[in-house]
């Protein structure tokens, strides 16, 4: 079975003996695919580490590096690709649109996920896996195939593992067996969607950020869902907060009349117009003022 990593360390997370090294994004499902699509190519020949998109970039030496669906600050950029081989970028989110192009090679493109568009850097001549185009289809907030909300729910069930993601990439070019899999998800679905209902009746509360008026909710799970339903409810965005090893992580969705990619990259994140993130520590202040109407 194929091995991986996931380590907020990076140093620490990878090895001295392979020169290969693919980083995409931890924690998702784009993010896991594109690195699968780079596993296709590399096999075992390659360390495969999955971090957080604020992670700092890594003391290497004389490797070849990859990052997908993530990346590492411009000037970064530039330590890199001075005491290495080569490094690649491949992206899609229009917050990293001026560091990705100056990486030794890349792809950039704002309409396909970065799952989609590593398979197509490392597999130019074969078409893109059914699976992969459900993942971008929900990674871009579309929903233009049917079905793939229930398919993201059904993905849930399975850990972010080669081996596993290789049978199901493999059962999803079955039309049969996906009708099967959108059936079970809608099960899931549903309880996704109630768990969605209690998030946003019990949790939601008034504040102020960036200077708009805005719903806020501390949930640790559903935060494109509980995003996109409180943006309904009072346009145009919505904030999503969680804490986990020692830091504040801050989901922002909008319902694309704002671009909250802007307002992330103040606080050192970044993301797409309608969907963007950061980090802060514990100690630091909300940069949220709460409200009571």
């Amino acid at each position: 079975m194929t091995k991986f990593k996931e380590n907020r360390d990076i140093d620490r997370a990878i090895g001295d003996n392979k020169k290969i090294i693919v980083f995409y994004h931890k924690d998702c499902t784009d993010g896991f695919c594109g690195a699968w699509a780079a596993w296709m190519k590399f096999g075992d020949t390659a360390e495969y580490v999955g971090i957080e998109p604020n992670a700092k970039a890594p003391l290497v030496n004389d490797k070849e590096i990859y990052t997908i669906d993530v990346g590492f600050l411009a000037e970064e950029n530039v330590v890199l690709m001075a005491n290495n081989i080569r490094l690649t970028s491949i992206d899609h989110h229009v917050s990293r649109k001026d560091s990705v192009p100056m990486t030794q090679d890349y792809s950039f493109d704002l309409e396909h996920s970065g799952c989609v568009l590593a398979w197509q850097y490392f597999h130019p001549e074969k078409p893109v896996p059914k699976l992969l185009s459900r993942v971008e289809d929900f990674d871009l907030w579309r929903f233009r195939l049917i079905g793939t909300d229930a398919i993201v729910s059904f993905l849930d069930l399975y850990d972010f593992n080669f081996d596993i993601y290789s049978k199901l990439i493999e059962d999803f070019e079955d039309d049969k067996k996906v009708a099967g899999f959108i059936e079970k998800g809608k099960l899931l679905l549903e309880y996704e969607n109630k768990q969605v209902d209690r998030a946003v009746s019990n949790n939601a509360q008034l504040a102020i950020f960036e200077g708009i008026k805005t719903y806020v909710v501390n949930a640790h799970v559903y935060h494109s869902r509980i995003g996109a339903r409180l943006a309904e409810i009072l346009p145009p965005m919505a904030l999503i907060w969680h804490e986990k090893r020692h830091r504040r992580y801050v989901s922002l969705r909008s319902d694309g009349t704002v671009d909250v990619s802007a307002m992330a990259a103040k606080y050192g994140g970044g993301g797409h117009r309608a969907s963007a993130g950061f980090t802060f520590e514990l100690g630091e202040r909300f940069p949220w003022e709460y409200i009571n109407e």
